[in-house]
């Protein structure tokens, strides 16, 4: 009867188990709602907020991040020493969805200002080295954003996106190379000189892409050594293969149910 007990339970796991189904779906987080210099616990609180909106267990927590509209403070020169079209100096908030930074139809919204995510905020301050996403019942399977490489006054750097799980190892997903216009010659074939010095040579960039993760949960985007900047992420994600609140609630009816008809034998035949 035992047996014969374990069997009936086994049979109706199986039965709920098809109706258990995991969830996916894409969310967009464009930042424009922050405030200039909003801090990481405020932009944490609004891209949970957003993510709640298409997953409402799913959270987030970011670290290494400010929000901007602009690049550093006015008094700093490479404010105005950003490649852009036509002469133009443009930084991801003066140019929302940058795909080139020498192509004028590509720039959109131009001369609006536009929040982005930035490790360097307009005091000048560096706030890490690279801009963390942490995200709790969700996996992170594709991320397409806007990405800008600021200037610096180093020679070399680069724009990194890396991915991994629950702190561990993180694996590199694509770089980008910044651009020294008048020391390589242009290597990518689109960028300018910017419209601050006719023979800049500070390593920039600005430009956009999607890239295929491996359902991540922990998305690293990562500057060596010239600030970076991020906007318009729009992530493909899937949560976990979970059993329905009503999948629960049968199953344990029918266990009940199967036990207390084991009982009630058990019962008869010792009479």
């Amino acid at each position: 009867m035992l047996n014969r007990l374990k069997t009936n339970l086994l049979s109706a796991a199986l039965i709920l188990g098809l109706g258990v189904a995991a969830h996916a779906g894409t969310v967009t987080f464009n930042f424009n709602s922050l405030a200039e210099n909003a801090t990481t616990t405020q932009i944490s609180q609004y891209m949970t907020t957003t993510l709640q909106a298409v997953c409402p267990t799913c959270t987030v927590t970011i670290t290494g991040a400010y929000a901007d509209t602009t690049y550093g403070s006015a008094a700093n020169s490479a404010n105005n020493h950003v490649v852009g079209p036509n002469g133009n100096a443009e930084t991801l908030g003066t140019s929302d969805g940058a795909t080139s930074n020498s192509n004028s139809a590509a720039m959109h919204s131009v001369g609006t200002y536009d929040t982005f995510l930035g490790t360097v905020n307009d005091a000048d301050t560096s706030s890490d080295n690279e801009i963390t996403l942490v995200f709790t019942g969700l996996s992170v399977t594709n991320a397409s954003f806007d990405y800008e490489i600021f200037p610096d006054a180093s020679d070399s750097g680069a724009f990194t996106l890396t991915a991994g799980n629950n702190g561990g190892s993180q694996s590199t997903i694509f770089t980008q190379n910044g651009l020294e216009p008048a020391a390589t010659g242009n290597p990518d074939g689109t960028s300018t000189k910017s419209p601050g010095s006719s023979t800049e040579t500070i390593v920039q960039y600005i430009g956009t892409g999607s890239w295929s993760l491996a359902g991540d949960n922990d998305i690293d985007f990562v500057d060596w050594p010239e600030a970076i900047g991020i906007d318009n992420l729009v992530l493909t994600y899937s949560t976990p293969t979970v059993p329905e609140p009503s999948s629960l609630l049968l199953f344990a009816s029918v266990g009940a149910f199967l036990l207390f008809k084991a009982r009630r034998s058990f019962a008869v035949r010792a009479k």
